[in-house]
């Protein structure tokens, strides 16, 4: 029997999905085409990646009870196949509009070849330096290395050694202060602290792993302590209180987030993250030329635009859901 679905955890995503937007519409707008700034917005596209990125690591964490039955032959492929496929459809109609629309509407430094576009939609542009669709997508790289690591070390049956994602961070921190950045960004980057946070979370509520709880527990300081030297004062401030709204989640302490608002912006918020940036730049931008100056209701427009928009792709990934994804979810189980 399949636990039942933290209705929380789909609230503070919808939250955090809102906060990037508004970030993105109404401060790096600013920042990239107005020389502006809002310096009170500026950490809140942070703020809200922290939190998509803990709820990540967290699931990461989580073994359904398919896992915990197919454990002793974990299927490495199948696995990776099965987490790209619920990012596919929703993906490739995102960076197909998001292509099209820059164009043919034009958006300065925003724009991709057709080979772009086609690294793009099997995700490998982020590891070889190809520019993305939308750069807002950096976080898909990220998030991908860090689920076929946790694939990896699965596969070889370590995933029950908290010593091996210490090594982990500690070979990833090096690499970036060696200079070697970009390398690293293919074993997680300067937010793997932040996903093994939540995956720690995971572990540490997870009953049967109790006894591995103190080893569980450093590597959660190992983690947090990543986090203080890739990120500072401030995002070690985030990341603080990221992980306390997380766990009130978690503890079902945050009933306002069941809101059918909140809950409705949860469904929609991948969607949302994929469509919002350059689109809504574009929308901005062409108001801002016809008028001649930038106004705020042009972010308000392109806001409700971007939000509509991910609606009806969210409409879409669910027709593909219910005629394609779980057909192959189906085979894949029976292989």
């Amino acid at each position: 029997m399949e636990k039942e679905r933290n209705k929380q955890i789909d609230g503070i995503r919808g939250i955090a999905a809102i906060i990037i937007l508004i970030f993105h519409m109404f401060c790096r707008y600013l920042q990239i085409y107005e020389n502006s700034n809002i310096g009170w917005m500026e950490q809140w596209g942070s703020f809200g990646v922290v939190i998509f990125m803990l709820i990540s690591g967290y699931f990461l964490g989580v073994e359904s009870g398919k896992e915990k039955l197919t454990e002793k032959k974990f299927k490495f492929f199948q696995y990776l196949f099965k987490k790209l496929l619920r990012l596919w459809p929703c993906y490739i109609l995102a960076i197909t509009l998001t292509m099209i629309t820059v164009k043919c509407a034009g958006l300065p430094g925003r724009e991709c070849s057709l080979l772009d576009y086609i690294l793009n939609i099997f995700f490998i542009n982020g590891f070889i330096g190809t520019p993305y669709v939308d750069g807002a997508h950096w976080y898909l790289t990220t998030l991908i290395s860090i689920t076929v690591i946790i694939g990896i070390i699965k596969k070889i049956k370590f995933n029950k050694k908290p010593l091996i994602y210490c090594i982990w961070i500690l070979v990833t921190g090096t690499l970036i202060k060696l200079g070697y950045g970009k390398f690293s960004s293919i074993i997680g980057g300067s937010y793997l602290g932040v996903a093994l946070v939540g995956f720690a979370i995971a572990k540490f509520l997870n009953k049967k792993e109790q006894k591995y709880n103190k080893e569980w527990i450093i590597l959660f300081i190992f983690s947090i302590v990543y986090c203080f030297i890739m990120q500072g004062i401030v995002g070690f401030i985030i990341l603080a209180l990221g992980t306390i709204i997380i766990t009130m989640c978690l503890m079902k302490k945050m009933k306002f987030l069941e809101s059918s608002i909140f809950l409705w912006l949860g469904k929609i918020s991948y969607p949302l993250y994929l469509i919002h940036q350059n689109i809504g730049f574009v929308i901005i931008k062409k108001l801002s030329e016809v008028t001649g100056s930038y106004q705020i209701i042009f972010s308000i427009i392109a806001s409700i635009c971007v939000l509509v928009l991910a609606m009806l792709i969210y409409c879409f990934d669910k027709v593909i859901e219910e005629k394609v994804k779980n057909k192959i979810r189906k085979r894949l189980i029976k292989i």
